[in-house]
């Protein structure tokens, strides 16, 4: 909130957790540890983060070749550098002119360091566009976006 009590933006989130060994997902009950309290069902908004369907039709904008400096502790791509990766299949002229206005990003498959990304795009007449990011060597979607935009002033 501004010093005027004005909501300035709103975030939520859904995690899973990983197997290490398998990187497959894993059901909380199946865990060794005593998570007690640090486990909720709460949520920030309200509700859980929407789950982005397959737009189909998309054009193909880059292709992304995964940097180290990219990849977390875990061995895979930090989540931020997928919409770094939609951020960057738009010319900057856009960015000048546009600013982001809502945000939806679906993580959908772990990237590891050099793997080839193609990023697809599909833009509306709603100022909206989808992203859907893939792998090159097997086409395996993993992520999808969508990012509202407005006109700067």
């Amino acid at each position: 909130y501004s010093d005027k009590q004005i909501n300035l933006g709103a975030a939520t989130s859904s995690w899973m957790v990983l197997d290490l060994d398998s990187r497959r997902p894993c059901k909380l009950d199946d865990l060794e540890i005593a998570a007690g309290s640090h486990i909720s069902d709460d949520n920030a908004l309200g509700e859980d983060a929407p789950l982005l369907k397959s737009a189909g039709g998309l054009e193909k904008v880059l292709d992304h070749n995964v940097q180290y400096s990219e990849i977390d502790h875990n061995g895979h791509v930090n989540n931020t550098r997928y919409i770094d990766w939609c951020y960057n299949s738009l010319p900057s002229d856009f960015h000048k002119e546009n600013r982001f206005d809502t945000l939806t990003i679906n993580y959908l498959s772990e990237v590891i360091d050099k793997e080839t990304i193609a990023v697809a795009r599909q833009e509306y007449e709603n100022d909206k566009m989808h992203f859907e990011g893939s792998r090159q060597t097997n086409g395996k979607h993993v992520f999808r976006a969508e990012i509202s935009w407005l006109a700067r002033k």
